[in-house]
């Protein structure tokens, strides 16, 4: 998976988490994340490092993961 993840899963995979309330994915992408070293998912996107930060932490509060 890793370098070839692209926007749309992550966004498809937030829309699942989130129950398709797009608002709550919307937020969720902008505001800073402890487990992202204190950036915002969005910002993180650019890159294919970036993007598996964010599905990892993705599957972890899927997972019931907050630490």
């Amino acid at each position: 998976v890793a370098g070839v993840i692209g926007f749309s899963f992550i966004w498809s995979q937030l829309m699942l988490h989130f129950n398709n309330r797009t608002d709550l994915v919307e937020s969720w992408l902008k505001n800073k994340k402890r487990p992202l070293k204190d950036e915002s998912p969005i910002m993180l996107m650019h890159t294919s490092f970036g993007k598996d930060a964010v599905l990892t932490l993705i599957e972890r509060l899927t997972h019931g993961e907050f630490s």
